[in-house]
């Protein structure tokens, strides 16, 4: 390995390898998004899209969305901390502790843990549904009585090299991720299956021994 490369360089270079099954997803910038395009490639072809700089221009709900507000308005939440290896549960620790051990140093933070489908701050999920409220236009859940609606907002907290296991999101729902915080020359890695791969998907996981996710 290369140490004068970044590891996001070395990511790049195998997916760009002419024998690898994966590419990219085609980027658009947020401030020229189109929701004509985004129902026809997204909606109606059911191909991923990444949206760039989503949250550039949130400047006053920068705070909101920081490190030392979430530990004040939500420290005291308890949540369920899974192994990152395992998959199962940890412990229930709250938030303000799990963030401590999410600041230690990579070598002690052993084992690896992470926290994802976390109960999303009010305050959060109201700034997301009113800054991203063109992409809920064909989400039939929104239109279900309160009483049936699923919740769909949760948060993911985790380190450096932490993940999340393949999964689908809910029936009749659009999947959007969006990195809120995070620290400087971070990134985040989404590998994504178009609708019509779906299937195709479901069987590799089979192969693979794993448990369905379809």
């Amino acid at each position: 390995m290369d140490s004068k490369k970044s590891e996001l360089e070395i990511i790049k270079e195998h997916i760009e390898k002419k024998d690898s099954n994966l590419k990219w997803a085609p980027r658009m910038e947020f401030k020229n998004f189109d929701l004509s395009f985004y129902e026809e490639f997204v909606i109606r072809r059911g191909d991923p899209l990444v949206l760039s700089s989503c949250t550039s221009s949130w400047k006053k709900e920068k705070e909101i969305f920081g490190w030392e507000w979430l530990r004040k308005n939500f420290g005291s939440t308890l949540i369920s901390v899974k192994n990152n290896d395992t998959f199962k549960e940890h412990e229930v620790s709250k938030v303000s502790n799990f963030m401590d051990y999410l600041q230690l140093p990579k070598e002690r933070r052993s084992p690896k843990l992470i926290a994802w489908e976390v109960q999303c701050p009010t305050e959060w999920k109201e700034i997301v549904q009113t800054k991203m409220e063109s992409f809920s236009s064909n989400d039939v859940l929104k239109d279900l009585f309160s009483s049936l609606r699923p919740e769909t907002f949760s948060c993911s907290l985790g380190a450096d090299e932490s993940f999340i296991p393949g999964h689908v999101e809910i029936l009749g729902s659009l999947g959007n991720n969006l990195m809120v915080h995070s620290d400087p020359g971070a990134f985040s890695l989404w590998f994504v299956v178009s609708s019509k791969d779906r299937d195709k998907a479901a069987d590799f996981w089979k192969q693979k021994n794993c448990i369905s996710i379809i």
